[in-house]
């Protein structure tokens, strides 16, 4: 089976016969297993990884005493999910910031809500400043609008297990409530300015040597009789960055992996070559780190950080399953 064959079965609401295989690695998996494929899959019948709600924009402006305007912002963010705070303490991580468009009318310098500290599983001794919940975000000016104000929110959201890309979101404020954002638009990442000294050992040629997942890549390994790895990462992601400390570093893992092809998808742009191979690979966040055996057929699929126990289950439930299913050797022709 070739990876074009493994994409159009994993096609969107295509679960196919990704079912029964669903269910059997299931009831095998451990219990570090976070998603099955066909889970993504008619996710992204409904949506596009990308088009995944979860935060709301609104807000409305009060006239103040002195004649001015008061601009109250209100963020909701889903249950299960946190974003950056405005400034993060760790310089990788795209910070939230709103900004305001009213005809050229100024407004001050926004002023954000206290973070929270929070630890989260990938990282339980390096606690990360985040906004969860219902936030507001208040900025002023000198006048009230002539107009509506159109207010954008740059956020990048995460659960406890997976990161999904930054995004941007918009509302139109007036002096009534908001309504709710309107449809949230994926924009590309600055890349100025994005510290990443030490965060890639992998790239520095230390821990696993991951390959880009090009085209052809995976179809390539298939043909050689490799079992492959395909990772999804980000550099915002701090889950990802944590697997490539520890994980990717780890003498065991990096015997394991001996014999893989190991490929890696970098998604930290948000554009539309990095959007279609995530549909394609029904990938809903990072990190995604997909097994396939050695005839192509994956294996298992984890969302969100895998220790290095984990990983290397995960490696050897791949090459185990290539040595049951590899192909029978040729007849040999009997002498004439």
């Amino acid at each position: 089976m070739s990876a074009s064959d493994l994409s159009r079965d994993r096609a969107p609401g295509n679960c196919g016969g990704l079912t029964g295989r669903l269910v059997a690695y299931r009831r095998s998996a451990p219990a570090f297993v976070l998603m099955g494929v066909c889970l993504a899959g008619v996710a992204f019948a409904a949506s596009s990884a990308r088009a995944e709600a979860v935060v709301r924009l609104g807000g409305r402006i009060e006239a103040t005493d002195a004649g001015g305007a008061l601009v109250r912002a209100r963020v909701v963010i889903a249950s299960g999910y946190h974003i950056n705070a405005h400034e993060p303490d760790e310089p990788f991580l795209i910070p939230t910031v709103l900004s305001l468009d009213a005809g050229g009318l100024a407004f001050t310098e926004p002023v954000y809500p206290k973070p929270e500290s929070q630890t989260f599983p990938f990282a339980p001794d390096k606690p990360m400043l985040v906004y969860d919940g219902t936030i507001e975000i208040t900025t002023s000016a000198e006048r009230m609008p002539d107009g509506p104000v159109v207010a954008r929110l740059r956020y990048q959201a995460c659960t406890h297990e997976r990161c999904l890309p930054p995004r941007t979101v918009q509302a139109v404020l007036g002096s009534e409530d908001a309504a709710d954002a309107r449809r949230e638009k994926p924009g590309s990442i600055a890349l100025a300015g994005v510290a990443s000294p030490g965060l890639s050992p992998a790239q520095a040629g230390v821990g696993i040597r991951w390959q880009p997942l090009t085209a052809g890549a995976l179809d390539r390994a298939i043909t050689a009789g490799q079992p492959a790895v395909v990772e999804f990462s980000a550099r915002w992601c701090p889950p990802c960055l944590e697997m490539e400390r520890s994980t990717f570093m780890d003498p065991g893992v990096l015997r394991d992996a001996t014999g893989f092809s190991m490929l890696q998808a970098d998604v930290t742009e948000s554009n539309a070559n990095n959007d279609r191979l995530m549909e394609k690979f029904a990938v809903l966040g990072v990190p995604t780190i997909i097994f396939y055996d050695r005839n192509g057929r994956e294996v298992d699929r984890a969302v969100g950080f895998v220790d290095a126990d984990g990983f290397r289950t995960y490696l050897r439930r791949a090459r185990e399953t290539s040595r049951r299913r590899a192909p029978s050797p040729p007849p040999v022709a009997e002498p004439a």
